[in-house]
């Protein structure tokens, strides 16, 4: 609760008192409302500057102004134009003009009757005219001064007011002396009281800012009512007074638009010379230029930090592959020392041996000897080699007698302990571990981090085995010979080594598994390969595919990719299609020809990833997961099988691989080498693939005089136009013309038939060299050519620099586009775009034929694209013009315009509405139609609260209906939602 009061000098002061009650019971009884009083904060409130200062309003009082009395320009005044004079100095009072109080303006008029009365100037002998005496002149000028608001409309047409704006002479004097008087001159209008000055040199940046935040945003109380040049109190009726008072109205409002940019023109021309504000600029600017140095700085410091790790870790790798070098070589030398040493105790062995006849007494027994010799030299480690020949050396044939007989002891055991293992395998209760056998003879692609989680749930033809690690079952025999040591299962602990060990040594280490099986206690070389290849065949197909190369015209970097894909590398058919078909459509769109080489091992895959059961499946896929082939674009499908003919894999994929490229609705081919065993084999079938189906085109570009021989790639194929009765095949001429320039804004996007990279030929010498395993147009021409100067590089620059594009002649009446392209890395590239057969390919550039340059004829013959139809028609019977995205937007704006005037629009928003559906069904744009529903939705959200209630309901309804598959019919028509506003 409070109070305020206004004191004589207009300073009010606010008294707040809080009160607070509280309902509680007291002494047990009913509650009862208690009164807790608060104290009383007093508040002080600054009273508003004023004007002018005190000393001044002491001044302007009756009593200190001096009235001027001007009798001869009293008697100059025509009462009849009473309303054009100056009010303020009729009364006396012009040099104080809207300074003066009321009580000064009362007593300039009291003056002025006592002195001026026709009574009075009548008693002094002065003759007076009833109808015509200046006094009238006083009495209005009271009548207009006297009243507040005629004063204030009088005041704001003041003439005596400056109007007008600095000079550019004013400019270069002082500015703040200059644009102060200004400011203080218009401060009069400002409907605030507290205006802020211009300030000094030595104002700071908030005062100058508050400063020009205030006059930018300067409302003016001024107005021109007292200009109105026609009186409604003079009209008849109600009609005429409505009209005057439109005009009145009207008249107003322009002189205060004019006088709103009068006062931005003034603060525009003080902000653009405010040396304070040039210096602030200067500031920004240097303290923006110190952060970018700075950020630069930073930048420096952090690549030259990276680049120091990356030597040191650089480094250090090397230093580590030099110390692993040193070991591996090391070990080698070992194991060759190793091997010479076991070489020489097996020389000396047979040396010895054969010295004494192989200790034996008959022919038949040297042979046995002989035969059993070289099973010892075999059988024995270097230690046991040097202790038997240090043996033979000191007893002679008794030693050797006791090494055949040990050696035979050791073959009987090793044939008994065969015997055993096979009654094991062939028992099912004996049955230790599940054998994996798989008809592969390559090894699949599988993430090798994931090995360990598949371990526990392997399925092998049908069966499902869990792994237990420690499920090992001990065989049993009735021999006393002792059973040899069965192969124990992996565990996880053992499985989890090997994984790392795989990471560890790629398959580019030397001696790879060698190393592998350093690192798995109690297992050897052999048994780690055969657990990795048991995993392995175990393993589905990958269901991703990787980019390993993007599209290039650099050979050299796709055959270093190929180099570091491992042999075991492989993936779904389906996968990888389906990444060819995204790939080609990013990068080169749906027109441009294409040839697909599919790589192959023979084999198809096997479960639900493979290529039998993606077949299978075909037509049960939705439009979401559609199958990759037929593809977007128009490609050739060829696969190449490295594997041989008689293969039964290959046998029972080739009708698959068939059904492929009958797919693809293009002539592709399989490929199958002669000779797997020979490498020779292999290339040759890619060269003759090569051959057949990437044939180069060469021709000749020409434009007058200028003439380059180029390459296009892809090589364009010939075009079948088919007509109602006729069809007609167009070849590429080897002779491509340039007709003329033209905007590229102006070509648009027309109907491509294909697109083909333009490439500059090299000598014809180099032409004729024939490749012997590989097609690299890169290596044609050398430095000397790049230095010869093309006309097919100086088109490039051109089109690229004017964003023009050339029309080009491909044969008879067959047009096509050259214009400057840049791919996914901003690489510019020469592009041609060959357009369908005919002079009318693109609509809206008219009949290529008849364009000319627009020298040959005078301006006003020059048209401009699109161009218009012969016949005129009405707004109803034109399509849609969607040749630019400025076409598309102007109708979806348009119909955006209709909708934000609903109920009223209505009509006409449905009927532009089923226009543009119908237009995007025939071109079959329909995400355009989902586009619009969500724009439909965005605009409900945005919708402001003076907005009619069925504008919201009609744009729901619209983006419901856009958003029905049902109503894709063209013939379908969208209607109004009937509403509690619409059905009346």
């Amino acid at each position: 609760m409070g109070e305020a009061k206004i004191t004589k000098n207009n300073a009010c002061k606010v008294v707040a008192v809080r009160y607070r009650f509280i309902y509680e019971n007291v002494g047990g009884g009913e509650p009862q409302l208690q009164f807790l009083p608060h104290p009383v904060i007093r508040q002080k409130v600054d009273s508003p500057k004023k004007e002018c200062d005190n000393e001044l309003q002491e001044e302007l009082t009756p009593e200190n102004v001096e009235y001027e009395d001007d009798v001869e320009y009293l008697r100059s005044l025509d009462p009849k134009e009473w309303k054009s004079q100056d009010h303020y100095k009729v009364l006396g009072i012009g040099n104080l003009r809207f300074k003066a109080t009321e009580d000064i303006i009362k007593t300039a008029y009291r003056k002025k009757v006592l002195k001026h009365h026709p009574d009075k100037r009548k008693a002094l002998g002065e003759e007076i005219k009833a109808d015509d005496d200046y006094f009238t002149c006083i009495t209005m000028a009271y009548e207009t001064l006297g009243n507040i608001n005629r004063r204030r409309a009088y005041d704001s047409v003041d003439p005596e007011f400056d109007n007008s704006l600095p000079s550019s002479i004013d400019l270069k004097k002082d500015f703040y002396e200059v644009f102060s008087y200004y400011f203080t001159t218009n401060a009069r209008w400002s409907e605030k009281r507290r205006v802020p000055n211009i300030g000094n040199a030595n104002s700071s940046r908030e005062e100058v800012e508050r400063f020009y935040s205030f006059w930018y945003d300067f409302k003016s109380w001024r107005e021109y009512s007292y200009e109105d040049e026609e009186d409604k109190d003079k009209c008849q009726d109600r009609d005429e007074r409505r009209y005057v008072d439109k005009l009145n109205k009207a008249e107003r409002l322009r002189k205060k638009k004019e006088e709103m940019s009068r006062i931005r023109q003034l603060v525009d021309l003080a902000y653009n010379n405010d040396p304070r504000i040039a210096k602030f600029k200067q500031d920004d600017k240097e303290k923006k230029l110190a952060a970018k140095r700075a950020k630069q700085s930073a930048a420096q410091a952090k690549k030259e930090e990276e680049e120091r790790l990356l030597r040191e870790a650089q480094l250090a790798r090397e230093q580590a592959e030099a110390a692993e070098r040193a070991r591996i070589e090391a070990k080698r030398i070992e194991r060759e020392a190793q091997k010479k040493a076991i070489k020489k105790e097996r020389k000396i062995l047979r040396d010895f041996c054969k010295a004494n006849n192989y200790y034996a007494d008959t022919k038949d027994q040297s042979l046995v000897h002989m035969t059993a010799l070289e099973a010892i030299c075999e059988r024995l480690s270097l230690n046991e080699l040097e202790e038997l020949n240090r043996n033979i050396k000191n007893i002679g044939k008794t030693a050797f007698l006791k090494a055949l007989k040990e050696n035979e002891i050791r073959e009987e055991q090793e044939r008994l302990a065969v015997l055993n293992a096979a009654k094991l395998k062939n028992d099912p209760e004996n049955k230790t571990t599940a054998v994996v056998k798989k008809d592969k003879k390559t090894v699949l692609n599988i993430d090798e981090t994931e090995i360990s989680k598949k371990l526990d749930n392997i399925t092998v033809n049908g069966e499902t085995h869990n792994k237990q690690p420690n499920d090992v079952k001990k065989s049993s025999s009735n021999t006393d010979v002792k059973a040899p040591k069965t192969e124990l299962p992996w565990t996880t602990s053992e499985q989890q080594l090997l994984e790392q060990a795989l990471k560890t040594y790629p398959s580019s280490t030397p001696e790879r598994w060698d190393r592998i099986a350093e690192c798995i206690p109690n297992r050897t070389k052999k048994e780690c390969m055969k657990r990795y290849k048991e995993l392995v065949e175990t393993m589905a197909f990958s269901s991703l595919y990787e980019e390993r190369c993007p599209f290039t015209r650099d050979y050299n970097a796709i055959k270093t990719e190929l180099k570091n894909i491992d042999d075991y590398d492989k993936t779904c058919i389906e996968t990888a299609l389906h990444g060819v078909n995204q790939m080609v459509l990013g990068e080169w769109g749906n027109n441009t020809a294409c040839q697909i080489v599919l790589v192959t091992d023979g084999s198809t895959g096997i479960g639900p990833m493979s290529l039998k059961d993606s077949l299978a499946t075909m037509n049960q896929r939705t439009s979401k997961i559609p199958f990759p082939v037929p593809f977007s674009f128009p490609a050739k499908l060829h696969i190449v099988c490295i594997t041989t003919a008689t293969d039964p894999n290959f046998i029972k994929s080739k009708p698959l691989y068939q059904r492929l490229i009958d797919l693809s609705g293009y002539e592709g081919s399989i490929l199958v080498p002669d000779n797997l065993q020979a490498e020779q084999s292999v290339t040759t079938v890619f060269q003759k693939l090569a051959e057949e189906m990437y044939t180069l085109f060469r021709g000749s570009l020409k434009c007058g005089n200028l003439e380059s021989k180029i390459i296009l790639s892809p090589a364009p194929v010939p075009y079948t136009k088919v007509a109602d009765f006729d069809c007609q095949t167009y070849s590429v001429s080897e002779l491509i013309e340039v007709c003329g320039f033209i905007s590229v804004g102006d070509v648009g996007s027309p109907m491509a038939i294909s697109r083909h990279l333009i490439l500059p030929a090299g000598s014809p010498a180099k032409q004729d060299v024939t490749v012997k395993t590989e097609i690299d147009v890169t290596e044609e021409g050398t430095n000397e050519e790049g230095k010869t100067p093309s006309f097919c590089v100086l088109l490039h620059g051109a089109l690229k620099v004017k964003d023009m594009a050339a029309l080009v002649s491909l044969g008879d009446n067959w047009f096509g586009f050259i214009y400057s392209w840049a791919d996914s890395k901003k690489k510019s590239n020469l592009m041609l775009t060959v357009l369908t057969p005919g002079s009318d390919a693109v609509p809206w550039l008219g009949d290529l034929n008849n364009l000319g340059s627009p020298d040959s004829y005078p301006a006003e013959q020059v048209g401009s694209f699109p161009v218009r139809p012969m016949e005129k028609r009405s707004y109803s019977q034109n399509g849609v013009v969607w040749i630019r995205q400025a076409g598309l937007q102007s109708d979806i704006q348009k119909i955006l315009r209709h909708a934000r005037k609903l109920p009223e629009k209505t009509q006409q928003f449905y009927k532009e509405l089923n226009r543009l559906r119908k237009a995007a069904i025939s071109l079959g744009f329909l995400d355009l139609l989902n586009g619009l529903a969500y724009i439909f939705e965005q605009e409900c959200m945005q919708l402001p609260g003076s907005a009619h209630p069925d504008c919201a309901l009609q744009l729901q309804n619209a983006a419901e209906q856009l958003r029905k598959t049902q109503n894709r019919d063209i013939k379908y028509v969208i209607m109004p939602l009937q509403t509690n506003y619409t059905s009346s």
